[in-house]
């Protein structure tokens, strides 16, 4: 019952949304995860822009456009807790390219080189948050 009772609350559903009162908000505190997971992943941001809010039904949808560098191998961890962790994030056009140096011919750069990596990367903000605000 109680579980039941916190369900229709909406409480145990809040940690899925991204937090904030508004869309402006939201996408700072989107902003702030992904500089923070990338930076644990050992990547390098190299730019960030706010996506303009997009809606859906009784959702609105905050996302960001986001370009940075680093590894393969980091590169998944990151994708993989981008998308697996809490709020629920999507990950979507996603591009990546390998930065090889041609003067250098070292093998090391050329088994694991830089990855430049573009995506698009969004949430949803909690419907009754607009009302609230």
């Amino acid at each position: 019952k109680a579980q039941i009772s916190e369900l229709s609350d909406g409480q145990a559903l809040r940690g899925f949304y991204i937090p904030g009162a508004t869309n402006a908000l939201a996408a700072a505190n989107l902003q702030e995860t992904v500089r923070t997971a990338v930076k644990k992943a050992n990547g390098e941001i190299k730019s960030t822009q706010i996506l303009a809010v997009q809606r859906h039904g009784e959702f609105e949808r905050v996302g960001l456009r986001v370009a940075l560098s680093m590894k393969i191998e980091p590169l998944l961890n990151l994708l993989y807790k981008l998308e697996a962790g809490l709020p629920y994030l999507f990950v979507g056009n996603l591009e990546i390219a390998a930065r090889v140096s041609r003067r250098r011919s070292d093998s090391k750069t050329t088994e694991n080189p830089d990855l430049a990596v573009r995506f698009d990367i969004y949430g949803f903000l909690r419907p009754e948050v607009k009302d609230e605000a």
